[in-house]
């Protein structure tokens, strides 16, 4: 167990930490402690002799403690495979190389970030209870398990990628040509499609985006889909609603909480307001809008959308 502590300051201060050539061989484990970086303050991990992308160094274990808001930066480090975080501190995990599988950071209680250079293999990234940010930029496949907090998570690959971003009200960013599976979990989730794959939005409990804490979805677009399948409706899922509502009732600002009749025979009701289309599933089967018991969802400058934007599985009574 190597420690390090006590680095701060506002100028980038920063402790380089250097394993000898031939130290670490035979696809080592290297364990830190990590206390005390504070402000702009770190810790770089180096190994003299040779190129970090030559140490034999395939797992990283990184223990937080409480109090430390600092970074880490490990290199190139090529046969990294596992970097695993505990503890009750922040941390900023910095790394460029490309062969790291799992990110592991569920045990952690801190807010933990991780930016990495271009991953090349299928890798897992796992988030603790506290603000995760990670930053991932890959050519291959990519899942996200962030936990729950308010968490921001980034995916830029060419792979498909599938983000559960647990409770909390979290930003989720994706770009790339791969397909993408999002599950937003409990909370107002902000979402943005900025990739060219198609997006699946999965919604699984009333709580995922509710009549006060809804979803905004930037970058909708015509091949994506809203997924429902977790739902039992007795309404007709053949087709959408224009959700019908008297006059000079607002919907979309939310000026009324109860509507009759609003969706008609169907489960799902569309109200577009401007550029922006809301998003209606009628969760207890009643035929209105009910604020209380009914999804929302907002669509950003979207319009147009049909029955063919929903995936509601085989959950039909």
């Amino acid at each position: 167990m190597f420690g390090f502590a006590g680095v701060s300051g506002n100028n980038e201060a920063v402790a380089d930490i250097s394993f000898a050539a031939g130290e670490l061989k035979g696809d080592s484990t290297v364990n830190l402690a990590v206390s005390g970086a504070s402000g702009n303050g770190g810790y770089s991990v180096g190994f003299e002799g040779s190129s970090n992308a030559d140490a034999d160094v395939e797992n990283v274990v990184i223990d937080v403690a409480e109090g430390n808001d600092g970074y880490l930066t490990l290199g190139a480090l090529g046969s990294l495979e596992t970097i695993t975080v505990t503890g009750e501190g922040d941390l900023l995990v910095l790394h460029a190389g490309g062969a790291v599988e799992s990110f592991d950071a569920s045990a952690a209680t801190g807010n933990i970030s991780w930016t990495n250079a271009q991953l090349t293999e299928d890798a897992i990234i796992r988030g603790g209870s506290g603000e995760n940010e990670f930053n991932i930029t890959s050519t291959a496949d990519v899942t996200v398990d962030a936990g729950a907090g308010k968490d921001t998570i980034t995916v830029n690959t060419n792979g498909d990628i599938l983000v559960d971003a647990g409770a909390g009200n979290d930003t989720i960013t994706v770009s790339g040509s791969g397909d993408a599976a999002i599950i937003g979990g409990a909370g107002s989730d902000t979402i943005n499609l900025n990739g060219s794959g198609t997006a699946a939005l999965i919604y699984e409990a009333l709580s995922d985006s509710t009549y006060v804490n809804f979803d905004k979805i930037n970058g909708f677009g015509a091949g994506d889909v809203i997924d429902l399948s977790a739902f039992t409706f007795t309404g007709d899922t053949d087709a959408i609603s224009d959700g019908s509502a008297t006059t000079n009732t607002t919907i979309g600002q939310f000026a009324v909480t109860d509507v009759p009749d609003f969706y008609g025979d169907n489960a799902v009701a569309v109200w577009v307001e401007a550029t922006n289309t809301y998003v209606f599933a009628d969760l207890n089967n009643d035929g209105h809008f009910n604020a209380a018991s009914d999804l929302v969802v907002q669509l950003v400058n979207v319009t147009g959308v049909t029955v063919d934007n929903f995936d509601f599985g085989a959950a039909v009574a």
